[in-house]
């Protein structure tokens, strides 16, 4: 919680990813904790937005029941965030996400590209929707993070080792 958010913010904070863990875990249990498909999990968190603003593009992927919620929240903030200050804050903007397995190194990259949306106001610290996805994909699933703030919204490319992550939980 920043100085800046009221308590109620927090509150709605804090259920949005509640909520975005509750998604995951239907679906898990309604594949008996099983492989999830990638794209019904991004699907699913970005229901609000199904109006032809999101653009999904990718391969069919099984995500193994050990990613499922961690990338459930992962696109959780990513969606908070466009929506909040991002492309999704307006009318004209837009997003797209788009996702490959890379076979060789055994990675599943995950693209995120806003166009549209108001120009970030300044550069400023990360707030903690940021630092959260960060710690998501680095420390909890061993990957990389590229962040970057373009004039039109955020430009994110998330890497995790698919595989080797998922016989390790």
């Amino acid at each position: 919680m920043s100085r800046t958010d009221t308590v109620e913010r927090y509150a709605a904070a804090v259920q949005g990813r509640v909520e975005a863990l509750a998604k995951a875990h239907g679906m898990l249990s309604e594949r008996r904790w099983r492989e999830v498909p990638l794209a019904k999990l991004i699907e699913a968190e970005l229901q609000p937005f199904s109006n032809g603003r999101v653009r999904l593009a990718g391969p069919p992927i099984a995500l193994p029941s050990s990613l499922v919620q961690p990338i459930a929240l992962l696109i959780y903030e990513l969606v908070a965030n466009a929506a909040e200050h991002g492309a999704l804050s307006n009318i004209e903007g837009r997003v797209s996400i788009d996702w490959q397995e890379d076979s060789a190194s055994e990675r599943l990259v995950i693209r995120w590209r806003e166009n549209g949306g108001p120009p970030p106001s300044e550069l400023r610290d990360a707030g903690f929707g940021s630092r959260l996805i960060t710690a998501i994909v680095e420390r909890q699933l061993r990957g990389t993070t590229k962040l970057e703030w373009h004039p039109g919204g955020l430009v994110g490319e998330f890497s995790v080792p698919i595989r080797r992550l998922a016989s390790q939980f």
